[in-house]
């Protein structure tokens, strides 16, 4: 049973607790065999709800009078007309407008079984024993159906249950479920049975000398038309279809926006890639030119060293000169070195420009995610994703739903089921509904069905926050990478064009260089032949090696600031490829990433449509489900018997009366002169409800 079900249950019984009452009235006289009538059917029981006896009070209309029944004797109560009983015929005449006969039948069974039990203390005494005890009391009244009897009485007939305690006796009363009222000093417990509905009760309380009056417990058929107003719950149902398909719209709008942010990553991937690719380049080509460089310098630094040697004086001059020999034999200035450097120089100026292009397009890719989400309609995507947490919150998921569902998800249909009557137990009314169905019908569809409800709405809740929680990881990291590449601001992009500009001057001043030591190449042949030419004039000589050692002493000290350069450009690019590198890594779990979002969300998008397909006709199914539902708790469809005989066609009416022998102490000197007998029909109604 379903929470509308439960509502419309909980309604009827406010309704049937002030309704239930006899049928009045009494139809024209019929003159059609058999004749038409009204039945009170009387149970009388002992104090454990054993059947002593049952007799029948049928009603009439005046004139001739045809019933039937299996009675072992007839007596009317309302007239002198003598009356005719021939097997299970009974027919009489009179000229009262209203007659009354009772029938005693020779069954004993009644349509529902009724257990009385009493504890004390914990333990069970029959109602003679019990009768003057003191403690404890604990009080157990079970009914059940008698299949021996007409299924259509247990079906159709609701149950009053009155249970009545002496508060001079009975302290600390406690009834759960019970409608209490105060009558002098008794407390009257009321119970209402719908059609088709057992019971087990139990009431207790603290005693002294116990005694306890009858139980009495009527039965009727319920003739009510209720029209439920279910407005409100429609109000509501259709504002959860208006939800869920908005709810449907969005999942479609994010299915797409998640597809455009998969192709954005795969391009910003791609230019990544070519970051990286550009980045080793660098790294390469500085390694390289670094250790040409400090190559260059170690030489330069023996030529500027042996040069000293030129100023130690003229008396060593053929010393000198030959040391001078020796050192300009170990020189060498390579042009295909100073190809190389002049190359590696240009790659990494072409490297870093590769590097500049390659942020640009990232920053491009990144716009075009922003600009294919717009398109999408979603202009925050922050705010889209508290959309799915909202949506998450409005599938209005139950705690009964998820400790049921949690339950079968890691037991399977018995835990599920365990569960049930665990949350039963405890009072909640989605389990208890749940529970009773299981109970009496045994079919476990309902169960299953409510647990796959359960699931897919909560799975549906799981997708939503995943959703939700990524799109805003997803957000922050493209938010940070974006700022990071903005022309203006980007701390990155800023860098990589400082670095693009820097290099293009380092570059031009590596050529201007190279030229440089192409000249001193040519002029280290003529200075060998000079050298060779000293001997016959040193004087001459001995100006031009002063001039010389000038001049190479300025190249080194300027080249050293060049290697410096080169080894913290050579460090930077480094970090630059390693930098490069994890931003690849990055991307490229941004992508794989956006790829499940966008698998997910496709997922997502057929299963809330699915959702939404069942869901488009909620309201007519609810309105069906409330109006189905209280009939079968108001018997509507049960059809009105004779409880005597099946040959009693024309019954308008059929009430029970049941009623059990009081708990009393016994008293030898009390004699009970009542003689029922002598009550009318009406006296005996009347008692039923305590009037005398």
């Amino acid at each position: 049973m379903n929470k509308n079900k439960k509502t419309a249950a909980r309604m009827a019984s406010v309704v049937l607790a002030g309704t239930l009452t006899l049928s009045g009235g009494a139809s024209a006289v019929l003159a059609a065999i058999p004749s038409e009538k009204e039945e009170v059917v009387y149970a009388m029981l002992d104090a454990s709800g054993d059947v002593n006896g049952v007799y029948v009070v049928n009603q009439f209309s005046g004139g001739t009078i045809v019933d039937y029944g299996n009675y072992t004797s007839v007596r009317n109560l309302t007239t002198e007309d003598a009356i005719t009983q021939e097997g299970d015929e009974v027919t009489f005449h009179t000229d009262a407008d209203k007659v009354y006969y009772q029938g005693d039948l020779d069954t004993k069974d009644i349509p529902w079984n009724i257990s009385v039990r009493y504890y004390m203390d914990g333990k069970e005494y029959t109602p003679e024993e019990i009768a003057g005890m003191s403690g404890a009391l604990e009080l157990k009244l079970s009914i059940s159906e008698n299949t021996k009897c007409d299924e259509n009485f247990w079906d159709g007939y609701a149950l009053q249950a009155t249970i009545t305690l002496d508060t001079n006796q009975c302290r600390n009363i406690v009834a759960e479920n019970a409608t209490v009222a105060n009558a002098g000093s008794d407390k009257q417990l009321s119970y209402i049975i719908l059609p088709g509905k057992g019971a087990d009760l139990t009431v207790t309380a603290d005693v002294t000398d116990f005694e306890m009056d009858a139980i009495t417990i009527n039965g009727v058929k319920l003739n009510m038309n209720m029209e439920m107003d279910d407005s409100e719950i429609q109000d509501q149902i259709n504002e959860i279809c208006d939800a869920v398909d908005k709810l449907n719209d969005g999942a479609i709008s994010l299915a797409d926006g998640t597809g455009s942010l998969v192709d954005g990553a795969g391009t910003l991937y791609d230019g990544t890639v070519k970051v990286k690719d550009g980045a080793g380049s660098v790294k390469d080509g500085m390694t390289s030119l670094n250790s040409g460089i400090a190559t260059v310098q170690d030489a330069l630094r023996t030529l500027n060293g042996k040069s000293s040697t030129l100023t130690d004086g003229s008396a060593q001059v053929l010393s000198a000169l030959q040391t001078i020999q020796s050192s300009l034999a170990g020189v060498s200035v390579n042009a295909d070195q100073l190809s190389a450097l002049v190359n590696s120089s240009a790659q990494i100026n072409a490297g870093i420009s590769s590097l500049v292009a390659g942020l640009s397009d990232m920053n491009a890719g990144i716009d075009s995610y922003y600009a294919n989400l717009e398109t999408a309609g979603i202009t925050d995507v922050n705010a889209y994703a508290a959309q799915n947490e909202q949506a998450a919150a409005a599938l209005g998921i139950t705690d009964s739903q998820r400790a049921i569902y949690g339950a079968y998800v890691s037991g399977g249909d018995g835990a599920a089921v365990a569960k049930i009557g665990e949350l039963a137990a405890a009072g909640d009314a989605e389990a208890l509904a749940l529970y009773q169905q299981y109970a009496q019908t045994g079919d476990a569809s309902g169960i299953q069905s409510y647990i796959q409800t359960a699931g897919k709405l909560i799975n549906v809740e799981t997708l939503l926050k995943a959703d939700a929680a990524y799109i805003a990881g997803s957000n922050t990291l493209i938010a940070g990478v974006d700022g990071a590449l903005d022309e203006q601001n980007g701390a990155l992009m800023t860098g990589a064009v400082a670095l693009r500009d820097s290099y293009a001057q380092f570059d031009a001043a590596i050529g201007q260089m190279v030229s440089s030591l192409s000249s001193l190449a040519e002029n280290m042949t003529t200075l060998k032949n000079g050298i060779d030419a000293l001997t016959a004039q040193y004087q001459t000589l001995n100006t031009g090696i002063l001039e010389y050692t000038g001049a190479v002493g300025q190249i080194t000290s300027g080249y050293g600031q060049i290697c410096q350069g080169a080894a913290t450009l050579a460090n930077g690019t480094a970090d630059l490829y390693d930098g490069t590198t994890g931003l690849v890594s990055g991307v490229k779990e941004l992508y794989d990433g956006s790829t499940d979002l966008d698998e997910g969300a496709g997922k997502l998008a057929d299963a809330i449509t699915e959702f939404s397909d069942k869901t488009a006709d909620a309201d007519t199914k609810v309105t069906d489900t409330i109006t189905d539902t209280v009939d079968e708790m108001m018997g509507k469809d049960v059809e009105v018997v004779s409880f005597v005989s099946e040959k009693n066609t024309n019954v308008d009416s059929v009430l029970f009366v049941m009623k059990t022998d009081a708990v009393q102490i016994p008293d030898e000197e009390e004699i009970d002169t009542t003689v029922q007998e002598e009550k009318t029909f009406w006296q005996k109604i009347l008692a039923l409800f305590g009037v005398e």
